[in-house]
C-alpha cells in the first residue's frame, strides 16, 4: 500500500467514526428526552410551553455531549490495517527471452520451499530464466514458475516472492529473517541481517493505528510503552490491536509521573496500577518499564520491579514534530542493536513511521521488540537495571560477541 493510500484510508476511517458517533449521540439524546417527558408526565408537571430554564438545560446537555464527541473523533483518526507485502506483480511487457539452451538445473534441494504456480505473464515466457521490467523470474519445464519460497538453481540459492519474481536487495524470507540478494537474484550469504527495536512512548493514541498499519506491511514489530490514565483506558481499541498483532506492550507509568522526583510509594503505585489496568484490558502482563523522561536515580532502581529500558537513538520527535527530521536522525544514528525512541502521541511521528519502516527494511534491519532484541543478542534483562542498547559486539555471550566483531 502506498503512502497516499494509507493516508486516504485514514481519512475515510475518520469519517466513518464521526458518522457512527454522531448516530450514537443522537440516539442517546433522543432517549434522554423521552425519559424526561415520561418522568414529567408521571409527576403531572408537563408544560405545553417549556420555560427558558428547561431550554437552557437541554442546550447545555447537548453541548456537553457534542464537545465530548468532537474531542474523541478528532483524536481517533486511523487507517484500516493492510498486512503483507505490497509488491505488484509485473506484466509481460518487455520480456527478454532466454535461449532454451540456457535452461538451468532444477534439481530439488531439501532446503527448497518455493511452490510452482502461474501468473498473468507465465505463458509469455520460455522455459528457464526470463527478464521483464519488474525483475527476473523462472519458468519450469511444466510451464509454471517458482514463487513464495527458496529454490536452488545451478548451485545458487534464490528466493522467489509471492508474485513470482526473484528477490533482490534485502528481503524478508519465509522464515521471518532478512537476507540479501544480488541484482541477478543470487543470495549473498556474506551479508547478515541487523536487528533494531522501534519504541513508542506515551500512547496509545489516535496515531497508533497508522503506525500499526505500516508495521504490518513489513512484518515488523515494535514495543509500545503505554500510559494508563487518559491513554490506555481511553484508546482501548488501539491498545488491543497492539496486543493482537504481536507488539510488545510495556509500562510507562499509570499517570506519566516523573519517577526520579517521586518517593518509593509513588513509584510502586505508578507501576502496579498501570500493570493492573493493562492486565484487565488485554490479559497481558507487562515485563518492561521506561521511566517518563528516562529519569532514574537510586530510589527508582530500588523500587522498580522491571528492567528499565532507555535508548541510544533519540529522535527528539516530541520537540521537532517534524517527520523528515525524525527519519533523518534514525538513518544517521541507527546501528545493529539500537533502541530507537519515538512517541505515538504525535501525528508527525506516525507520518514519519510510514517512511521509517521501509527505509530500515531496505537497509537490512529486522524490526523486533525490545525483549526479542535482548534475547537474540544474548542479554539477560534484570529488574532495576538500565539498558540503553543491545549491541551484538558487546554481548555478554562470547560467541555472539565474536561473530559480530567484538572481543571473544
Amino acid at each position: 500500500m502506498t503512502r497516499e493510500e494509507l493516508f486516504a484510508k485514514r481519512e475515510q476511517k475518520l469519517k466513518e467514526k464521526r458518522m457512527r458517533r454522531l448516530m450514537v449521540i443522537g440516539g442517546i439524546i433522543a432517549a434522554l428526552l423521552l425519559v424526561f417527558l415520561i418522568v414529567r408526565i408521571a409527576t403531572g408537571r408537563v408544560s405545553k410551553k417549556p420555560g427558558a430554564d428547561s431550554s437552557v438545560k437541554t442546550t447545555e446537555q447537548t453541548g456537553a455531549s457534542a464537545g465530548t464527541t468532537v474531542s474523541r473523533t478528532t483524536e481517533t483518526q486511523s487507517t484500516a490495517g493492510t498486512q503483507g507485502s505490497t509488491e505488484t506483480a509485473g506484466t509481460a511487457q518487455g520480456v527478454t527471452e532466454t535461449p532454451a539452451a540456457q535452461m538451468t538445473d532444477e534439481t530439488v534441494s531439501a532446503d527448497d520451499t518455493a511452490v510452482k504456480g502461474t501468473t498473468d505473464y507465465t505463458a509469455e515466457g520460455i522455459n528457464g530464466w526470463n527478464d521483464s521490467g519488474s525483475g527476473r523470474w523462472y519458468k519450469t519445464a511444466e510451464g509454471q514458475q517458482y514463487m513464495s519460497g527458496w529454490k536452488t538453481l545451478d548451485g545458487s540459492r534464490y528466493f522467489f516472492k509471492a508474485d513470482g519474481f526473484a528477490a533482490t536487495g534485502w528481503e524478508m524470507a519465509d522464515d521471518g529473517n532478512m537476507y540479501y540478494f544480488n541484482e541477478d537474484g543470487t543470495w549473498d550469504s556474506t551479508q547478515k541481517q541487523k536487528l533494531v527495536a522501534l519504541t513508542y512512548d506515551d500512547g496509545p493514541s489516535w496515531n497508533t493505528d497508522l503506525i500499526l498499519d505500516v508495521l504490518g506491511q513489513y512484518n515488523a514489530k515494535a514495543t509500545f510503552f503505554v500510559v494508563g490514565v487518559n491513554q490506555a483506558d481511553f484508546y482501548t481499541s488501539e491498545l488491543l490491536r497492539e496486543y493482537n498483532e504481536g507488539m510488545e506492550i510495556a509500562n510507562h507509568t499509570y499517570e506519566h509521573v516523573i519517577l526520579s522526583k517521586s518517593d518509593g510509594d509513588t513509584i510502586t503505585h505508578q507501576i502496579s496500577a498501570n500493570d493492573e489496568l493493562i492486565k484487565s484490558l488485554t490479559g497481558y502482563d507487562m515485563t518492561l518499564l521506561r521511566a517518563p523522561g528516562g529519569g532514574t536515580n537510586d530510589t527508582v532502581h530500588e523500587f522498580v520491579n522491571k528492567p528499565l529500558i532507555q535508548w541510544d537513538v533519540d529522535t527528539l520527535d516530541w520537540q521537532t514534530r517534524d517527520a523528515a527530521n525524525t527519519l533523518a536522525t534514525i538513518k544517521e544514528q541507527v546501528r545493529d542493536g539500537s533502541v530507537i525512541l519515538m512517541h505515538d502521541l504525535y501525528q508527525a511521528t506516525a507520518e514519519a513511521t510510514v517512511d521509517i519502516v521501509p527505509t530500515l527494511y531496505h537497509m537490512g534491519y529486522k524490526m523486533v521488540t525490545v525483549s526479542e532484541l535482548a534475547e537474540a543478542y544474548g542479554y539477560t534483562l534484570e529488574n532495576g537495571v538500565e539498558y540503553y542498547s543491545f549491541y551484538p559486539e558487546e554481548s555478554p555471550d562470547p560467541e555472539i560477541r565474536a561473530a559480530h566483531g567484538g572481543q571473544a
